[in-house]
């Protein structure tokens, strides 16, 4: 009995064991090549990038992020204001518009929410975070560039505390809530 449970041992654990192949836990070599991008080509996005932001090409890059390829492109307008458009190449969907330089009195390229639903987020915010009675009231805002994004910085006044508000522009989440001075 002893020897056929020898033997079972021998068979079912050390010889597979034997016989395996080594696999190397380090996969960066193993990274995803120059295979297949996505249903847009770089010249499609660019395409889609200047139908946002109409101007010339500066340049266009091409990066993997998370098993996604990605197309930025940077577009000079005529005005003279600088952007980078960040294109998903699988489903051609603007991913990101970031402002590297924007000439005083220019407009932004995309949609923008109202500024009044921003200043509703704001106060909503301001009265969840803020306890007390009295309602939160709008002081001051007006639409900036924040880290490359458009947003809206709203002041806010609950009891006797002041508050900055940042609400991005584009998807209308709250970026940055701080008490002011």
């Amino acid at each position: 009995m002893l020897k056929r449970l020898f033997i079972f041992c021998l068979v079912f654990f050390l010889v597979p064991a034997a016989f395996a192949v080594e696999t190397p836990l380090d996969t960066k070599d193993k990274m995803v090549g120059e295979g297949p991008k996505g249903r847009f080509t770089q010249e499609q996005a660019q395409e889609i990038a200047l139908g946002v932001v109409p101007g010339e090409v500066k340049s266009t890059e091409g990066w993997w992020n998370d098993n996604r390829y990605y197309v930025g492109v940077v577009i000079l307008r005529e005005d003279g204001s600088i952007f980078d458009v960040e294109i998903n190449t699988l489903t051609g969907k603007i991913h990101n518009i970031a402002i590297d330089s924007l000439v005083p009195g220019s407009s932004l390229p995309m949609d923008v929410i109202a500024q009044n639903i921003a200043e509703a987020v704001a106060v909503s915010h301001v009265n969840d975070k803020v306890h007390g009675a009295a309602k939160a009231e709008i002081l001051k805002s007006q639409i900036i560039v924040h880290e490359r994004q458009p947003v809206y910085r709203i002041e806010v006044k609950k009891l006797v505390h002041k508050y900055e508000v940042l609400v991005n522009a584009v998807t209308g989440k709250i970026k940055s809530f701080k008490e002011s001075d």
